[in-house]
């Protein structure tokens, strides 16, 4: 059975709204450096960048939450690694249509300057993989 390639999304700016298609949306309402405190079996306390997004579902299907996955790049290509700590809050659950729903995740990161980031999301295969670039604080 042949391989399928996910489509990923045009870059969008950070706080800009970013359609998965189907009436489905997110946009990153938050975005900032933080130094977050290890408390998962991996965690590093550190430099870190906390990352809001709202996905609103305005089609007439529930959607699945639970498969959602985001990442954090810096400006050089390193990847942030996710923490589970306090404050992530990650996205759980279904939402219903016409319903909005916020997940925090939180990156560590190698260090606490500001710079351009790209951060990605994706809810499920059949969706392509958003982009938001901008710089944090």
């Amino acid at each position: 059975m042949p391989s399928r390639v996910q489509p990923v999304a045009p870059p969008a700016p950070i706080g800009s709204d970013a359609p998965f298609g189907g009436g489905i949306t997110t946009r990153i309402i938050s975005i900032k450096r933080i130094h977050a405190q290890a408390n998962g079996p991996g965690e590093i306390s550190g430099p870190a960048v906390q990352v809001t997004f709202e996905i609103r579902n305005q089609s007439k299907k529930k959607i699945d939450l639970g498969s959602v996955t985001a990442n954090e790049v810096d400006s050089k290509g390193a990847p942030g690694v996710p923490m589970g700590s306090s404050p992530a809050s990650p996205f759980r659950g279904s939402l219903a249509p016409g319903g909005r729903a916020k997940g925090t995740y939180v990156f560590s990161t190698r260090s606490q300057r500001s710079g351009k980031v790209t951060v990605t999301l994706s809810y499920s295969v059949d969706a392509p993989i958003l982009q938001f670039v901008g710089d944090v604080r």
